[in-house]
Protein backbone atom coordinates (compact mmCIF):
# COMPACT_ATOMS: atom_id res chain seq x y z
CA UNK A 1 0.00 0.00 0.00
CA UNK A 2 0.79 3.31 -1.01
CA UNK A 3 1.76 5.83 2.15
CA UNK A 4 0.51 9.46 1.96
CA UNK A 5 3.22 11.80 1.99
CA UNK A 6 3.03 14.73 4.71
CA UNK A 7 5.03 17.71 5.66
CA UNK A 8 5.64 19.06 8.84
CA UNK A 9 6.95 22.43 10.23
CA UNK A 10 9.19 22.07 13.31
CA UNK A 11 9.10 25.11 15.58
CA UNK A 12 12.70 24.55 18.13
CA UNK A 13 12.12 27.23 20.51
CA UNK A 14 14.36 27.72 24.40
CA UNK A 15 11.19 28.32 26.87
CA UNK A 16 8.95 25.73 28.69
CA UNK A 17 5.94 28.26 29.28
CA UNK A 18 2.78 26.78 28.29
CA UNK A 19 1.60 29.75 27.03
CA UNK A 20 3.68 30.80 24.70
CA UNK A 21 3.78 26.82 23.79
CA UNK A 22 -0.30 26.89 22.90
CA UNK A 23 0.67 30.65 20.97
CA UNK A 24 2.87 28.84 18.74
CA UNK A 25 0.42 25.54 18.36
CA UNK A 26 -2.46 28.37 17.48
CA UNK A 27 -0.30 29.71 14.65
CA UNK A 28 0.16 26.57 12.88
CA UNK A 29 -3.13 25.77 13.73
CA UNK A 30 -4.03 28.67 11.99
CA UNK A 31 -1.78 27.78 8.86
CA UNK A 32 -3.68 25.21 8.53
CA UNK A 33 -1.76 22.82 9.70
CA UNK A 34 -4.44 19.48 10.44
CA UNK A 35 -3.05 18.99 14.12
CA UNK A 36 -0.08 19.78 16.28
CA UNK A 37 1.97 18.25 18.52
CA UNK A 38 4.37 19.61 21.54
CA UNK A 39 6.83 17.61 22.63
CA UNK A 40 9.31 19.01 25.95
CA UNK A 41 10.49 17.00 28.60
CA UNK A 42 9.00 19.38 30.99
CA UNK A 43 5.57 18.55 29.79
CA UNK A 44 6.13 14.53 30.25
CA UNK A 45 7.03 15.25 33.97
CA UNK A 46 4.00 17.13 34.90
CA UNK A 47 2.05 13.78 33.71
CA UNK A 48 0.84 11.48 35.62
CA UNK A 49 3.04 8.17 34.77
CA UNK A 50 -0.29 5.58 33.88
CA UNK A 51 -1.95 8.30 31.63
CA UNK A 52 -1.27 6.50 28.73
CA UNK A 53 -0.76 3.22 30.57
CA UNK A 54 2.76 3.05 29.53
CA UNK A 55 5.62 2.27 31.59
CA UNK A 56 7.11 5.98 32.09
CA UNK A 57 10.59 6.89 30.25
CA UNK A 58 14.12 8.03 31.63
CA UNK A 59 14.24 11.41 31.43
CA UNK A 60 17.77 12.42 30.99
CA UNK A 61 19.85 15.88 31.97
CA UNK A 62 20.51 16.02 28.32
CA UNK A 63 16.68 15.72 27.58
CA UNK A 64 16.14 18.57 29.99
CA UNK A 65 18.21 20.70 28.06
CA UNK A 66 16.94 19.84 24.70
CA UNK A 67 14.18 23.21 23.10
CA UNK A 68 11.04 22.74 23.08
CA UNK A 69 9.26 21.25 19.38
CA UNK A 70 5.98 22.21 18.28
CA UNK A 71 5.27 20.38 15.09
CA UNK A 72 2.54 21.13 12.42
CA UNK A 73 1.19 18.63 10.55
CA UNK A 74 0.23 19.71 6.57
CA UNK A 75 -0.58 17.22 3.18
CA UNK A 76 1.54 17.19 0.62
CA UNK A 77 -0.57 19.65 -1.48
CA UNK A 78 -0.58 22.79 1.20
CA UNK A 79 1.14 25.42 0.82
CA UNK A 80 2.59 26.99 3.53
CA UNK A 81 3.22 30.37 4.38
CA UNK A 82 6.85 30.18 6.42
CA UNK A 83 7.38 33.77 5.99
CA UNK A 84 4.84 34.59 7.40
CA UNK A 85 4.70 32.16 10.83
CA UNK A 86 8.63 33.42 10.79
CA UNK A 87 7.16 37.16 11.76
CA UNK A 88 4.45 36.28 13.58
CA UNK A 89 6.66 34.47 16.12
CA UNK A 90 9.63 36.75 15.86
CA UNK A 91 7.48 39.63 17.26
CA UNK A 92 5.43 37.82 19.80
CA UNK A 93 8.97 35.94 20.97
CA UNK A 94 11.35 39.42 21.08
CA UNK A 95 14.31 38.18 22.97
CA UNK A 96 13.66 34.26 23.04
CA UNK A 97 15.95 31.95 20.55
CA UNK A 98 13.88 30.05 18.20
CA UNK A 99 14.09 27.79 14.71
CA UNK A 100 11.54 26.58 12.26
CA UNK A 101 12.46 23.97 9.75
CA UNK A 102 10.02 22.10 6.88
CA UNK A 103 10.61 18.57 6.93
CA UNK A 104 8.65 15.96 4.91
CA UNK A 105 7.75 11.96 5.58
CA UNK A 106 4.97 9.23 5.04
CA UNK A 107 2.54 8.21 7.55
CA UNK A 108 -0.53 6.94 6.32
CA UNK A 109 -2.26 6.54 9.91
CA UNK A 110 -1.70 10.16 11.38
CA UNK A 111 -4.36 11.59 10.50
CA UNK A 112 -6.90 8.68 11.82
CA UNK A 113 -4.46 8.77 14.81
CA UNK A 114 -5.67 12.46 15.56
CA UNK A 115 -9.34 11.46 15.28
CA UNK A 116 -9.12 9.09 18.07
CA UNK A 117 -8.08 12.23 20.24
CA UNK A 118 -11.17 14.41 19.10
CA UNK A 119 -14.15 14.03 21.02
CA UNK A 120 -17.63 15.84 22.00
CA UNK A 121 -17.31 18.64 23.94
CA UNK A 122 -19.72 21.19 25.93
CA UNK A 123 -18.18 24.70 25.29
CA UNK A 124 -20.67 26.77 26.75
CA UNK A 125 -24.04 26.22 28.60
CA UNK A 126 -26.31 25.51 25.54
CA UNK A 127 -23.26 24.60 22.86
CA UNK A 128 -21.52 21.08 22.50
CA UNK A 129 -19.33 20.54 19.73
CA UNK A 130 -19.43 16.88 18.24
CA UNK A 131 -17.20 15.00 15.40
CA UNK A 132 -19.38 13.56 13.02
CA UNK A 133 -17.74 10.44 13.78
CA UNK A 134 -19.13 10.23 17.63
CA UNK A 135 -22.68 9.05 17.96
CA UNK A 136 -24.23 12.07 20.21
CA UNK A 137 -27.76 13.04 21.39
CA UNK A 138 -28.07 15.90 23.25
CA UNK A 139 -30.08 16.89 26.16
CA UNK A 140 -33.60 19.36 25.57
CA UNK A 141 -31.83 22.40 26.03
CA UNK A 142 -28.53 21.80 24.60
CA UNK A 143 -27.72 22.63 20.69
CA UNK A 144 -25.18 20.18 19.04
CA UNK A 145 -22.72 21.49 16.68
CA UNK A 146 -21.34 18.33 14.85
CA UNK A 147 -17.97 19.02 13.03
CA UNK A 148 -15.90 16.86 10.36
CA UNK A 149 -12.85 19.68 11.24
CA UNK A 150 -10.56 18.76 7.91
CA UNK A 151 -7.67 21.24 6.75
CA UNK A 152 -9.67 24.31 8.67
CA UNK A 153 -8.85 26.00 12.23
CA UNK A 154 -11.71 25.02 14.52
CA UNK A 155 -12.48 21.86 16.47
CA UNK A 156 -14.04 23.77 19.40
CA UNK A 157 -11.20 22.68 21.80
CA UNK A 158 -9.21 25.56 21.79
CA UNK A 159 -10.26 27.99 24.39
CA UNK A 160 -10.15 30.73 21.66
CA UNK A 161 -13.49 28.94 20.25
CA UNK A 162 -14.41 28.53 23.58
CA UNK A 163 -14.52 32.01 24.34
CA UNK A 164 -16.17 32.82 21.00
CA UNK A 165 -19.14 30.91 21.83
CA UNK A 166 -19.38 31.80 25.26
CA UNK A 167 -19.83 35.59 23.59
CA UNK A 168 -22.12 34.87 21.25
CA UNK A 169 -23.96 33.31 24.26
CA UNK A 170 -24.22 36.29 26.52
CA UNK A 171 -25.24 38.60 23.47
CA UNK A 172 -27.60 36.92 20.79
CA UNK A 173 -30.91 37.65 21.67
CA UNK A 174 -32.86 36.49 18.88
CA UNK A 175 -33.11 37.50 14.81
CA UNK A 176 -29.48 39.02 15.18
CA UNK A 177 -27.61 39.32 11.94
CA UNK A 178 -24.06 38.46 12.01
CA UNK A 179 -20.34 38.46 10.20
CA UNK A 180 -18.43 35.88 11.23
CA UNK A 181 -14.69 36.49 10.01
CA UNK A 182 -12.18 33.75 9.71
CA UNK A 183 -14.55 31.09 10.15
CA UNK A 184 -12.35 28.29 9.80
CA UNK A 185 -15.14 25.27 9.79
CA UNK A 186 -18.20 27.65 10.65
CA UNK A 187 -18.20 26.88 14.35
CA UNK A 188 -18.98 30.14 15.54
CA UNK A 189 -21.54 30.52 12.63
CA UNK A 190 -23.19 27.65 13.36
CA UNK A 191 -23.10 28.57 17.19
CA UNK A 192 -24.56 32.12 16.20
CA UNK A 193 -28.22 30.21 14.84
CA UNK A 194 -28.00 27.59 17.02
CA UNK A 195 -28.53 30.45 19.66
CA UNK A 196 -31.05 32.25 17.81
CA UNK A 197 -29.46 34.64 14.90
CA UNK A 198 -31.57 35.22 11.93
CA UNK A 199 -28.29 35.06 9.55
CA UNK A 200 -24.94 34.78 9.31
CA UNK A 201 -22.16 35.27 6.89
CA UNK A 202 -18.83 33.44 7.24
CA UNK A 203 -15.44 34.59 5.62
CA UNK A 204 -12.18 32.88 5.19
CA UNK A 205 -9.26 33.92 3.33
CA UNK A 206 -8.42 29.75 2.82
CA UNK A 207 -10.46 28.17 0.13
CA UNK A 208 -9.84 24.86 2.10
CA UNK A 209 -11.62 26.59 5.24
CA UNK A 210 -14.46 27.98 3.19
CA UNK A 211 -14.95 24.37 1.63
CA UNK A 212 -14.89 22.72 4.87
CA UNK A 213 -17.32 24.91 6.32
CA UNK A 214 -19.67 24.52 3.58
CA UNK A 215 -19.07 20.88 4.06
CA UNK A 216 -19.52 20.88 7.81
CA UNK A 217 -23.56 22.16 6.81
CA UNK A 218 -24.86 18.75 5.71
CA UNK A 219 -23.98 17.67 9.13
CA UNK A 220 -26.11 20.38 11.37
CA UNK A 221 -29.01 18.13 12.27
CA UNK A 222 -30.04 20.18 15.37
CA UNK A 223 -29.71 23.70 13.48
CA UNK A 224 -31.45 25.98 10.98
CA UNK A 225 -28.67 26.67 8.51
CA UNK A 226 -30.85 27.78 5.65
CA UNK A 227 -29.67 31.60 6.37
CA UNK A 228 -26.07 30.26 6.68
CA UNK A 229 -23.32 31.46 3.95
CA UNK A 230 -19.99 30.76 3.56
CA UNK A 231 -17.50 32.79 1.61
CA UNK A 232 -13.65 33.27 0.36
CA UNK A 233 -12.74 36.56 1.86
CA UNK A 234 -9.91 39.09 2.93
CA UNK A 235 -11.08 40.08 5.94
CA UNK A 236 -14.60 42.34 5.69
CA UNK A 237 -13.00 43.98 2.32
CA UNK A 238 -15.87 44.90 0.15
CA UNK A 239 -18.64 43.31 2.57
CA UNK A 240 -21.85 45.66 2.52
CA UNK A 241 -23.80 43.35 4.94
CA UNK A 242 -24.89 46.10 8.13
CA UNK A 243 -24.64 43.43 11.06
CA UNK A 244 -26.01 43.54 14.69
CA UNK A 245 -22.91 41.28 16.12
CA UNK A 246 -19.12 41.01 14.19
CA UNK A 247 -17.40 37.44 15.87
CA UNK A 248 -13.53 37.48 14.42
CA UNK A 249 -11.40 34.82 15.98
CA UNK A 250 -8.26 35.41 14.36
CA UNK A 251 -4.42 36.63 15.69
CA UNK A 252 -3.94 40.03 16.68
CA UNK A 253 -1.64 41.64 13.61
CA UNK A 254 -4.97 40.72 11.52
CA UNK A 255 -7.64 42.02 13.48
CA UNK A 256 -6.16 45.54 13.41
CA UNK A 257 -6.89 45.58 9.67
CA UNK A 258 -10.68 44.85 9.85
CA UNK A 259 -11.01 47.69 12.50
CA UNK A 260 -12.12 50.08 10.12
CA UNK A 261 -14.54 48.33 8.22
CA UNK A 262 -16.25 46.45 11.15
CA UNK A 263 -16.70 50.34 12.42
CA UNK A 264 -18.69 50.76 8.96
CA UNK A 265 -20.72 47.44 8.71
CA UNK A 266 -21.17 47.41 12.85
CA UNK A 267 -24.90 48.66 13.66
CA UNK A 268 -24.36 51.67 16.48
CA UNK A 269 -25.86 49.37 18.55
CA UNK A 270 -24.06 45.97 17.76
CA UNK A 271 -20.99 44.46 19.20
CA UNK A 272 -17.67 43.31 17.41
CA UNK A 273 -16.36 39.65 19.34
CA UNK A 274 -12.79 39.03 19.34
CA UNK A 275 -10.39 36.26 19.92
CA UNK A 276 -7.28 34.67 18.80
CA UNK A 277 -5.44 36.98 21.89
CA UNK A 278 -2.70 35.51 24.03
CA UNK A 279 -2.30 37.49 27.43
CA UNK A 280 0.66 38.92 26.72
CA UNK A 281 -0.44 40.86 23.48
CA UNK A 282 -3.90 42.37 24.93
CA UNK A 283 -2.47 45.57 26.29
CA UNK A 284 -1.21 46.36 22.66
CA UNK A 285 -4.24 45.14 21.26
CA UNK A 286 -6.56 47.21 23.73
CA UNK A 287 -4.60 50.56 22.50
CA UNK A 288 -5.04 49.63 18.90
CA UNK A 289 -8.85 49.20 19.79
CA UNK A 290 -8.96 52.91 21.40
CA UNK A 291 -6.97 54.02 18.05
CA UNK A 292 -9.70 53.01 15.85
CA UNK A 293 -12.62 53.86 17.96
CA UNK A 294 -13.37 50.64 19.69
CA UNK A 295 -14.63 50.65 23.83
CA UNK A 296 -14.22 47.59 25.69
CA UNK A 297 -17.50 46.09 27.40
CA UNK A 298 -16.11 42.87 28.30
CA UNK A 299 -13.14 41.24 28.69
CA UNK A 300 -12.87 37.28 29.29
CA UNK A 301 -9.84 35.20 29.89
CA UNK A 302 -9.30 31.39 29.62
CA UNK A 303 -6.52 29.47 29.90
CA UNK A 304 -4.34 32.52 29.18
CA UNK A 305 -6.36 33.71 26.03
CA UNK A 306 -8.58 37.01 26.13
CA UNK A 307 -11.92 37.18 24.47
CA UNK A 308 -13.38 40.88 24.14
CA UNK A 309 -16.90 41.93 23.62
CA UNK A 310 -16.49 45.65 22.14
CA UNK A 311 -18.61 48.29 20.73
CA UNK A 312 -18.27 51.63 18.84
CA UNK A 313 -16.91 54.74 20.94
CA UNK A 314 -19.84 57.12 21.45
CA UNK A 315 -19.68 60.49 20.13
CA UNK A 316 -19.61 63.10 23.29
Amino acid sequence: MTEILWQKVIVSVDTVDTQLIDWISYLLLEQEAQGTEVNYAYGYLENHPDLFGEMPQEISDEMLKKDTEIIGYYSEEQVIDLETLDKAIKDALSEVQYSIKLESFENENWQKNWMQHYHVQRVSRFITIAPIWEKYEGSKDEKVIRLDPGLAFGTGTHPTTQLGVQGLEMYIRGGETVLDVGTGSGILAFAAMALGAEKVDGFDLDPQAVESAIQNKDFQADIDISNVNFAVNDLLVGVTQEADLIVANILPHILVNMFEDARKLLKDDGYLLLGGIIEDQATKLEASLKEHGWKVVQKNILNGWVGYVTEKERDE
